[in-house]
């Protein structure tokens, strides 16, 4: 779980959204048959409200997201999308293929024989739609396509209207404003103001917002881009109402840090309110860190094409983003528990050799990551698994043997030969922070940890392990930390050190296995 703790709201957003089957929620979405923008044949899935895409730039993100806004045709008769906003004549509440993709003469475009589908959770007898191309080259009944309310936010949402020529064009012809009922309180969650009402004022297809802060009032034409955008998103949240799909390039666009975490947490309960779908791009490490990881999916290059990783840990998704130089060994471990053990019980010599890298799930991101590495031809590799996956060992193996089936780079007996090595565990038989605390606790040695937190006596930091072990699987290290008045790095950390001062031998298997790796 990389650390992630799923709260209450996860949890219950997880629920609707495996079993609501009136939303028509998007579960994949695929091409099938031929290739857009130099992106060809995939499937990718969506398994919590709000999916989060990374990856590098021209990897595709930006026209999975155009295919995700086009598979649904609007149901909500009250309802225009922002970026569908017109005066013009013709009136379209829905997007198509055209308001995405655009080619010159000399481009290739669509192919006729393209086939593109997407999967959704639906009450109806067909839970899938097709698009196709006619020999003539025109898609097919837009209008035989799924019911649902979408809208797409591309990254002009972050010109303000400062900036916008039309916007100061018409300035003074924005009519009567309307309150937006509930967006202030979200914003004050956000930007931490004390917003007391938020209204719009309309011209044609343009918006303009309206913030009261105390005695202070003021228009999109004197806040900042990112306070502006925020104001865009939820409103079009809310705007699309009950089971809508909320399309968002580059969501942490102009926002900080503090912004983008306390963003995901309104757009979560936004998310358990409306029971909408959000599906987004980022390249932000926050951003990722806000969800769980059923959200987290990064789009990694291969020679012919990319491979999809669900569940991967903020720490691998940047590492993968900023093209830094591995180190000789790269050690894939479950969460920052595994990462603070192995830091602590490798020698220096070795240490300073190898790369820890948090992966998230040994049952999905690790394996997935193992696999790359040998489609690669890299295996500079070896994964310290959590001790409660020891009997797994044999599926894991499989799992990859599987995932490389139609891999030519190796063989599945070179597989699972090198994977008998290169697989590892951590102490115990349960997952590491209960073999860590369980072991402290029957220990009458531990004058180390004692001396460092500056307790008293023995029986009192026992007391503080006992409460800690009570608190429930990952939690413990934070109800330690808790209780001692400390980081929960530094809590963390000095246990395992302790642990390790008292079972050193438990660590030969790992440093074994780094020393046998190693060039």
């Amino acid at each position: 779980m990389s650390g992630y703790r799923e709260s209450e709201i996860d949890k219950k957003n997880t629920g609707w959204f495996q079993n609501d089957k009136t939303r028509n929620t998007l579960q994949k979405i695929a091409i099938e048959q031929s290739a857009i923008r130099g992106l060809g044949k995939f499937e990718m899935e969506f398994n919590y409200p709000i999916s989060v895409i990374v990856g590098e730039n021209g990897c595709g993100k930006s026209t999975i997201l155009a295919l995700v806004s086009c598979a649904f045709h609007n149901n909500n008769a009250g309802f225009c999308p922002i970026s569908l906003l017109s005066d013009a004549k013709k009136q379209r509440i829905y997007y198509t293929y055209s308001d995405f993709f655009a080619f010159t003469a000399t481009e290739s475009g669509f192919m006729k024989d393209i086939r593109i589908k997407s999967t959704f959770l639906t009450d109806k007898s067909k839970n899938y739609d097709v698009r196709r191309k006619s020999p003539g080259g025109k898609w097919i009944d837009y209008d035989s396509r799924p019911k649902r309310a979408v809208s797409f936010l591309g990254i002009n949402r972050i010109l303000p209207p400062s900036e916008s020529i039309t916007h100061r064009h018409y300035s003074s012809l924005f009519g009567t404003p309307s309150e937006i009922n509930d967006l202030a309180q979200y914003m004050q969650k956000i930007f931490g103001k004390d917003y007391s009402t938020i209204t719009v004022k309309k011209h044609r297809k343009y918006r303009l917002y309206e913030c009261a802060r105390g005695p202070l009032s003021y228009t999109g034409f004197n806040m900042g881009a990112g306070e502006n955008a925020v104001l865009q998103l939820l409103h079009e949240i809310i705007s699309a109402g009950e089971g809508a799909l909320i399309v968002v390039d580059e969501i942490e666009l102009g926002l900080h840090i503090r912004a983008q975490y306390k963003l995901m947490q309104v757009i979560k309960e936004l998310c358990l309110k409306y029971h909408s779908q959000i599906i987004c791009s980022s390249h932000s490490a926050t951003i990722l860190k806000a969800i769980p990881p059923e959200g987290r999916i990064m789009m990694k290059p291969k020679a012919d094409g990319f491979d999809i990783v669900y569940g991967i840990s903020p720490e691998m998704a940047m590492s993968e983003l900023s093209g830094s130089i591995h180190p000789e060994l790269e050690v894939m471990v479950e969460d920052d528990v595994a990462e603070d053990y192995i830091a602590t019980v490798l020698p220096h010599a070795l240490r300073r050799r190898v790369e820890i890298k948090i992966m998230g799930s040994a049952d999905s991101s690790i394996l997935q990551a193992v696999a790359t590495h040998y489609r690669e031809g890299d295996n500079n590799f070896i994964v310290v698994a959590d001790g409660d996956k020891r009997t797994e060992k044999t599926n894991m193996i499989e799992k990859v043997v599987g995932f490389l089936r139609d891999s030519k780079a190796v063989t599945s007996s070179e597989i699972r030969k090198q994977l008998e090595d290169k697989i590892v565990f951590l102490p115990g038989t349960k997952w590491p922070e209960r073999v860590f605390l369980e072991s402290l606790i029957r220990s009458d040695n531990l004058d180390n940890l004692i001396n460092t937190c500056n307790i008293d006596t023995i029986s009192e930091i026992k007391n503080y392990i006992t409460t800690a072990i009570a608190a429930g699987k990952h939690s413990e290290f934070f109800q330690l930390a808790n209780d001692l008045c400390l980081e929960e790095k530094i809590a963390r950390t000095l246990a395992i050190r302790q642990y390790h001062t008292l079972n050193g031998i438990e660590a030969m298997p790992i440093i074994d296995a780094v020393k046998k790796a190693l060039p």
